[in-house]
């Protein structure tokens, strides 16, 4: 790929065909005043050695050399070369709470939407500082790992939502250890975390927390999300309003912004406390308050940049000039021997070289095409001129690595896994199979596969061990592997306590029946005792004579009363419902 540095020179090339149609003129004028000076057969008899086309040949000369010196003051850079630059700044990780309270509408359209746009304006003004994300409720988890690549900081914001942390709740002293298990250790400054959040915290100790951090020399600033008279939390059921969230007691829950924990909580370094508004300028207090700390140089970023070629034309230039100098308007007779044979070979020589050269050249062009297509955002085309180019010349690495590309950005992720991958095992340049082993670990990476991501990024890092962005990215896919395994470790526990639940249900189910069965003999036997009593007294003597008092013996009376019991246990059991069994009651916002 060519560019020009100073391409303002190149609108000197227009004055090329004035000076061509005034040469022109000249040699018309002058043959004009030969007319006039006799006859030009006879003057050429005269004139033996004067050349005829000496004179168009050191005009030629002349405004190549014009043409050649405008492009080489154009400063035509071809190429790349590696430099490095150093970068200072300070480390900043964002601590942003997706618990189900930050969805809560007393910010536009909720506070956790209007929590994003506030990170995104912090991206637009951070220049050389490393940023890095985490996402807190019940638990804390690293979204993105530090890193200067603000693109990817951008499309990793745009997927955090509440359902993106499995336990919720709200743990800041969680995601304060976590931020601070993520810096460089040993490191006593450098370090700044920024706590997006509402404030109310359930789960820990958030102070004593921050002020563990504080003695490693971190900066604390918080930003309050929401307002102090409270909002409700709505629910949403398929994306649509579905009331609003309740207690255990049936009650609407009014969350509301605790000010007092933010505060304290960046008071313990001398940091910023901000309460967040709608207009979202808040962040300008904490952008002079970074940028007034101490920097620390992240070491060297190696990058690609055009290389100017300025020489070549000059050196040209230069030729031509010469070459014009010694150029005499006597005729050469050598040249009139040769004059004749030349044009041939020379007719001869260029076909060859079109012949081979026209079936490179329009592939490449294709590629130019495709290039500028890319650019453009143009994608589908550009897939469509790389496969042209490729139908041409399978061979040919820069059309299959650019067609890889354009179909990533159409998310044609396993076609463009496949291309890649095809990339990397074919090329020999350990550079683009670095390149293509890190493409094919993001294309992998969007279709979720993760083991098969981390695999391809070590990979890279085999290749190029110093790629910091391979690194970001390797560390990103094992956290969300992490997060994967651990989510469905919890949904297999919670499927073990369900099946035990309902064993021990089906258990208790069981217990009344027998207790049932048990009453029934029991009830059976007591109207047998009844029928047999009713049998004794009718042996009883007539009126008249004299009745003894029945006498009934202790095993019969032990029996009737058990009896009595258990028909009072079987009258209370009737009336009695089961009562439910003990639920938690825990803030899940």
């Amino acid at each position: 790929m060519v560019r020009f540095a100073h391409p303002e020179f190149l609108y000197g090339l227009v004055l090329t065909p004035f000076l061509i149609l005034m040469f022109i003129r000249s040699r018309f004028i002058s043959k004009q005043s030969l007319k006039r000076f006799g006859n030009p057969a006879v003057l050429q008899h005269l004139m033996p050695d004067t050349g005829k086309y000496k004179h168009g040949l050191k005009f030629f000369l002349l405004i190549a050399a014009f043409s050649l010196l405008i492009v080489a003051l154009a400063n035509p850079q071809v190429g790349t070369r590696l430099e490095t630059v150093k970068r200072e700044g300070v480390d900043v990780l964002i601590a942003l709470d997706v618990s189900n309270s930050m969805k809560a509408e007393d910010f536009k359209p909720n506070r956790l939407e209007n929590a994003k746009r506030q990170i995104s304006l912090m991206l637009d003004k951070l220049q050389n500082d490393r940023i890095g994300l985490i996402v807190f409720a019940g638990t804390s988890y690293i979204q993105l790992p530090l890193t200067t690549d603000y693109s990817a900081a951008r499309l990793f914001l745009s997927a955090i939502d509440t359902d993106i942390v499995p336990v919720q709740g709200t743990a800041i002293g969680s995601a304060i250890d976590l931020a601070v298990k993520s810096f460089v250790q040993g490191e006593k400054k450098h370090k700044v975390i920024i706590i997006i959040s509402d404030g109310e915290n359930h789960e820990d100790d958030a102070l004593d927390a921050a002020k563990e951090a504080a003695k490693e020399g971190i900066v604390f600033h918080t930003i309050g999300m929401g307002s102090p008279q409270g909002a409700p939390i709505p629910v949403y059921e398929n994306g649509r309003p579905g009331g609003f969230r309740k207690d255990n007691d049936g009650n609407t829950v009014i969350t509301r912004l605790d000010e007092t924990t933010l505060q304290e909580i960046a008071s313990v370094s001398s940091g910023k406390y901000i309460r967040a508004t709608n207009r979202q300028n808040e962040l300008e207090i904490l952008f002079r308050e970074i940028e007034s700390m101490e920097k620390k140089e992240f070491g060297t970023k190696t990058f690609t940049e055009f290389e100017d070629r300025f020489q070549y034309p000059l050196a040209i230039t230069l030729f031509f000039l010469v070459l014009e100098f010694f150029v005499s308007e006597r005729k050469n007779r050598w040249i009139d021997r040769w004059k004749t044979i030349f044009p041939k070979a020379a007719a001869s020589w260029i076909i060859l070289l079109l012949s081979t050269s026209v079936s490179a050249e329009s592939e490449r062009s294709l590629v130019r095409q495709g290039n500028r297509q890319y650019e453009q955002k143009q994608f589908s085309d550009a897939e469509i001129n790389y496969r042209k180019a490729l139908e041409k010349k399978k061979e040919l690495h820069e059309g299959q690595f650019n067609l890889g590309d354009s179909l990533y950005k159409q998310e044609r992720y396993e076609e463009a896994a496949d291309r890649f991958r095809s990339f990397a095992e074919s090329n020999l340049d350990p550079s683009s199979r670095a390149r293509a082993y890190h493409n094919l670990g993001n294309s992998l990476l969007k279709q979720q596969k993760l083991d098969d991501s981390i695999t391809a990024y070590k990979e890279a890092l085999k290749l190029n061990s110093k790629d910091l962005d391979t690194k970001y990215n390797l560390e990103f896919a094992r956290q969300l592997l992490k997060k994967q395994q651990e989510q469905k470790q919890q949904k297999q526990n919670e499927n073990k306590k369900d099946k035990e639940q309902k064993k021990q249900d089906q258990k208790q189910d069981q217990k009344p029946d027998q207790q049932n069965q048990k009453d029934n003999q029991q009830n059976q036997q007591e109207q047998k005792d009844q029928e047999t009593a009713r049998q004794d007294q009718q042996q009883q003597p007539e009126q008249g004579q004299e009745q003894k008092p029945q006498q009934i013996s202790r095993q019969d009376a032990e029996r009737i009363l058990e009896a009595l019991k258990n028909e009072e246990k079987n009258v209370k059991k009737k009336l009695l419902k089961k009562a439910p069994g003990r639920v938690k009651v825990a803030r899940d916002w």
